[in-house]
C-alpha cells in the first residue's frame, strides 16, 4: 500500500469503521480520499486489508492479533487497542479519536439512531456523523440549520427528546411545518434553500 508514510495534519473527520456493507463502499471511498486517520475493528479488518485501505487503529481482542499478525504486519505502522469488558469498542475507537484531536469522526457502525443520539450526548465536544442503511445521520446542534436540497430529496427528521418540536421552513419561506413525531421522513418536492429549526438539538438523517 503506497499510503502508509502519509504526513496528516488532522484537518479530515477521521473515519472509524465498525460494519460496513458493499453498497456503502462509494461513500466509504469517498471519506476516505484525503487520506484520514482510519480506525477499524475485528469485524472490519480483514476485509478493508484485501481491499487495499491503509488502516492506523485497530480495535481487537490479544487473539485476534495473533491469528491474524502477518497482515497486521503489512498494515505496519498500526496502533493495536485492545477490547475489554469495561469499554464498549465504539467508546474506546472514539476516545481514541479525540485524544488524536481530530476535528470529526465519519461512524460507518450499524447502531440504532437512538445509540447514536446517545453517543453524540456523551461526546459533545466532537461531531460525529452516522453513515448506517444507507442514511447519513447528523446530530445539529444550531437553531436554525439551512441547506439547499434538490426536489425528490428524502429526509429524516428525529427528535432527541420527547417534549421537543422540530420546525421545517420551505423555500417560499411562506410553507412552514411543526413535527411532534419522534421520526418523520420527508421527500422533498421544491427546490430550494430548507431552514430546519428546533428547541433542543436534533438528528437530521439524508438518504445517500
Amino acid at each position: 500500500m503506497s499510503s502508509h508514510h502519509i504526513i496528516r495534519d488532522n484537518q479530515e473527520a477521521a473515519v472509524f469503521i465498525s460494519s460496513f456493507h458493499q453498497e456503502q463502499l462509494p461513500t466509504l471511498d469517498g471519506a476516505l480520499e484525503w487520506s484520514p486517520i482510519v480506525v477499524a475493528t475485528e469485524a472490519t479488518f480483514q476485509e478493508l486489508n484485501r481491499m487495499g485501505k491503509k488502516i492506523d487503529v485497530l480495535i481487537c481482542e490479544r487473539a485476534f492479533v495473533n491469528v491474524n499478525s502477518r497482515i497486521i504486519q503489512l498494515q505496519h505502522p498500526l496502533e493495536i487497542i485492545y477490547t475489554s469488558d469495561q469499554s464498549p469498542i465504539l467508546q474506546l475507537g472514539i476516545t481514541c479519536l479525540i485524544k488524536k484531536k481530530t476535528p470529526g469522526i465519519y461512524l460507518f457502525s450499524d447502531i440504532s439512531v437512538k445509540e447514536f443520539i446517545t453517543l453524540c450526548n456523551h461526546h459533545i465536544d466532537i461531531p460525529i456523523v452516522l453513515f448506517n442503511n444507507g442514511i447519513r445521520y447528523s446530530m445539529i446542534k444550531k437553531t436554525n440549520f439551512e441547506k439547499w436540497y434538490a426536489p425528490g430529496t428524502e429526509i429524516h427528521l428525529i427528535k432527541s427528546s420527547e417534549n421537543e418540536e422540530i420546525r421545517i421552513t420551505y423555500p417560499d419561506r411562506k410553507s412552514m411545518l411543526a413535527i411532534t413525531e419522534a421520526h418523520s421522513i420527508f421527500i422533498l418536492t421544491d427546490e430550494g434553500l430548507y431552514q430546519i429549526s428546533g428547541e433542543k438539538p436534533f438528528v437530521l438523517g439524508e438518504k445517500i
